[in-house]
């Protein structure tokens, strides 16, 4: 019984690797493809100091602008990255192209920080 069982799972799971079409990254960041024509892609830019927005340029191109896309700060630590008071900023992504968008970066009180903040993103919308 406990075969038939370990079978099942191999075989549910199987079919889910199954559906990834292809996955690779580049200087940009990470996609994956699935077969049902999703494609989801990551990565990680900058926003220069006195900077308001980063702009991200996908790893892979989206068919279409009809994407979705969170993206919130990474905190790297250390004195130079703007420490702790990263964590109190707002981060705002804006959809531009099929393989271009900005994440705006802006302090709580709306003014634009003036150290470095890196910002990570994950985009989901269709291939194909």
């Amino acid at each position: 019984m406990q075969v038939k069982n370990e079978m099942e799972a191999i075989k549910a799971l199987s079919e889910k690797v199954a559906g990834i079409i292809e996955s690779g990254s580049n200087v940009n960041g990470s996609y994956t493809k699935f077969a049902d024509g999703t494609m989801i892609c990551t990565g990680v830019g900058q926003c220069p100091a006195n900077v308001g927005y980063a702009e991200i340029t996908f790893a892979d191109s989206f068919i279409d602008i009809n994407y979705t896309m969170i993206a919130n700060h990474k905190y790297t630590g250390g004195s130079n990255y703007g420490g702790s008071t990263q964590l109190r900023n707002i981060t705002n992504p804006q959809i531009n192209t099929a393989n271009t968008a900005y994440i705006y970066s802006y302090q709580y009180d709306g003014s634009i920080a003036n150290y470095p903040r890196k910002v990570q993103y994950v985009a989901m919308g269709k291939w194909k």
